[in-house]
């Protein structure tokens, strides 16, 4: 977190990951004080790491594809992340869910959730909300718009 404002990056490839981030600031993740926000996507697995990395601790949580431009897949990547910080909240959204679950290094320790696509981004980011406030005791405010 940075300060109170929990953090949640999001390895996609696709244009709609765009309104999954717009669905996530309305909950009060990745929006800073003084209206600010972090942008919240990238395209590639090893672009990801490196935030987490340059952030130095303050990812609460990272919503994974698992087919993304690059050579790492995202269990690549939630191996990689589960093993430096184990307490990071992983969720799997892909259209390949079955083909994440064949790959080498998948475990189903790996993810706290795991969503098929498509979902809408409003429900991706409710579950996201519900782990950070299991996880992490996270009062979330009430979302941008009044849902709630």
């Amino acid at each position: 977190m940075i300060g109170t404002i929990p953090v949640v990056l999001l390895l996609e490839d696709e244009r709609p990951g765009q309104a999954l981030v717009r669905a996530l600031r309305q909950r009060g993740i990745n929006r800073l004080p003084g209206g600010e926000s972090l942008a919240g996507q990238v395209v590639r697995g090893a672009d990801l790491l490196r935030a987490v990395e340059r952030l130095q601790g303050t990812v609460d949580g990272v919503i994974l594809d698992y087919h993304v431009a690059g050579v790492l897949t995202g269990v690549d990547v939630a191996a990689h992340l589960r093993t430096t910080w184990p307490d990071m909240i992983i969720v799997l959204l892909t259209g390949a869910l079955a083909s994440a679950r064949q790959h080498a290094r998948y475990r189903p320790d790996l993810f706290d959730a795991e969503l098929a696509k498509p979902q809408l981004p409003d429900h991706v980011a409710d579950a996201v909300v519900a782990l950070l406030r299991e996880r992490r005791g996270w009062d979330a405010p009430v979302p941008e718009g009044g849902r709630g």
